[in-house]
């Protein structure tokens, strides 16, 4: 399975489908809001 990730220093950039292929269903717990629209930050790991 191929999966599309764009890494930044320490971090990942994931679409829904793709953290939902990785994790589950399960609710992602938002941390804080980024400039960027509809884009956020994740305590998930």
């Amino acid at each position: 399975m191929k999966i599309p990730v764009g890494v930044s220093r320490r971090h990942a950039h994931l679409t829904k489908e793709v953290y939902e292929k990785l994790f589950g269903h399960s609710n992602i717990e938002i941390r804080n809001k980024l400039n960027q629209p509809g884009e956020f930050a994740s305590t998930d790991t």
